[in-house]
């Protein structure tokens, strides 16, 4: 595919629409973004597709492929195409990002990033789709050590993911309809609001931390209390999690925890009832199921859901329903 409407600063990326191979996927992909591997489950069978347009603020693709797996090992970064953040957001299938020890799982409208000057992998067990934006650190100035903070977690979740979505999902259509110079304006637009996101995101996490009576600003407390944050959907959520997730003993997790005024356990509950109560106070969601909240905040059992819902609260999730539908 040939993109339309280019001007002299605007670059179409190598692949077009056509299906790649394997060896044509790894070469375009390493051109397109940073040197890296690229491992499929069934080599014989691999194809993929993606479509591009680089402009001096960013580089943005869309890609399809079949399941494989993506490393940038430190020997590839020693190679170069340091210096770039990749904000990715899944528009098909399922994946697995992991970065400095942390790990996300994706799904279709989740956004994630990731730092090209450190090594990262990301697994895809099925076909999947995804946007890519790559962005030259430098952009983002000031909040760059916010971004760094931010790689390998699901990015806007809480915030403002319900804006940013939509117009990546736009951008990406545009580059696979070859309309250009619409998708040069609306990957200027797209930078501004990734840049956004992520600094509400850090002061979101900074906010949390800080409503801990003391200690919060301890750089590896304020690392748990977004992990614990990011990972509320997860019923296995534990504190032996936390601190496995976190390369420390429980021990010394409780530890860290000492003169916050809380403990972990604590932490995690509060934090999926004020969840909790968000959700079903929100007009625009007043048509999920109250079990299915009860789910995304890690707690699939309705009865003991609704239980801890009022005993913190006082009041039922279906009084706060009725609330937000006007109700008695």
């Amino acid at each position: 595919m040939t993109l339309t409407g280019l001007s002299p600063t605007q670059t179409s990326l190598p692949g077009g629409a056509e299906v790649l191979r394997l060896d044509e996927w790894q070469r375009h992909a390493s051109q397109v973004f940073v040197p890296l591997a690229v491992d499929p489950e069934v080599p014989s069978e691999f194809e993929g597709r993606l479509s591009g347009l680089a402009i001096p603020e960013a580089t943005a693709v869309r890609l399809e492929a079949g399941a494989h797996q993506v490393e940038r090992s430190a020997a590839h970064v020693r190679a170069g195409g340091s210096g770039y953040f990749k904000f990715s957001l899944q528009m098909g299938g399922r994946g697995v990002v992991s970065q400095g020890g942390r790990e996300s799982t994706v799904k279709p409208g989740d956004i994630t990033v990731y730092d090209t000057s450190r090594p990262y992998t990301l697994t895809f067990d099925r076909p999947n789709t995804q946007f890519v934006l790559m962005v030259p650190q430098e952009r983002f100035g000031s909040a760059v050590s916010d971004v760094e903070d931010l790689v390998a977690t699901r990015l806007g979740v809480g915030g403002l993911a319900d804006v940013v979505v939509p117009v990546l999902t736009g951008v990406a259509q545009r580059l696979r309809t070859g309309q250009a110079s619409v998708g040069a304006a609306l990957i200027h637009h797209a930078v501004d609001l990734v840049e956004t996101m992520c600094r509400d995101d850090a002061e979101r996490f900074l906010a949390a931390s800080e409503d801990l009576p003391r200690g919060a600003k301890d750089n590896e407390l304020r690392r748990v209390v977004r992990y614990i944050d990011e990972q509320l959907g997860d019923p296995r959520l534990s504190p032996q999690a936390v601190a496995a997730a976190h390369f420390m003993s429980v021990r010394s997790l409780y530890k860290l925890f000492d003169e916050s005024g809380t403990t972990v356990a604590a932490l995690i509950r509060s934090r999926r009832m004020e969840r909790a109560m968000e959700a079903l106070s929100h007009p625009g969601r007043v048509d999920v199921p109250i079990g299915r909240i009860g789910t995304e905040c890690g707690l699939p059992d309705a009865a003991h859901f609704s239980r801890l819902f009022r005993s913190t609260f006082g009041i039922s999730p279906t009084q706060v329903r009725n609330r937000a539908l006007g109700v008695g």
